[in-house]
């Protein structure tokens, strides 16, 4: 709760503290800025994880290969380093249910021609959808797996 406190104020900042914003026809005020942070801490986001997972595929080869020259079961290895697979399908599901809320979106922020506050909450909309979505599916699956 508290990242999405930070998220959103980091937002607002850029609001408030412009000075030369300008009107759209008819409605409220917008900047560019409100729409480049949100991009930009996508792309960090997007960057950084991908980073962290080229890093921990680096550190659990490096740690398998020690346990190989140490001479352990091979079963014993296989154990302790194997992803899970379930866990790998749903990090692909979100990932995939994630960008399709996106695109959805970015979509729909296009259909409404001129840009303004309707179009992020558009595009927070179709992102919340998503997310709702992976969080049903991961529910029905935990029912699925108790039954």
């Amino acid at each position: 709760m508290k990242k999405y406190l930070i998220i959103l104020l980091l937002m607002s900042t850029a609001l408030v503290a412009s000075a030369d914003d300008y009107m759209i026809k008819g409605g409220p005020t917008f900047t560019r800025e409100l729409l480049d942070i949100p991009a930009s801490l996508l792309a960090f986001y997007i960057g950084t994880n991908f980073i962290l997972q080229v890093i921990k595929r680096i550190i659990s080869h490096r740690l398998r290969s020690k346990m190989a020259d140490k001479n352990l079961p091979e079963d014993i290895i296989k154990q302790l380093l194997q992803p899970d697979e379930e866990d790998l399908a749903d990090n692909t599901f979100r990932s995939f249910l994630v960008l399709t809320g996106l695109g959805v979106g970015l979509l729909v922020m296009y259909w409404t021609a001129p840009l303004g506050l309707h179009s992020l909450a558009w595009l927070a909309f179709c992102l919340a959808l998503s997310f709702l979505a992976h969080f049903l599916y991961l529910k029905r699956r935990q029912k699925s797996l108790t039954n």
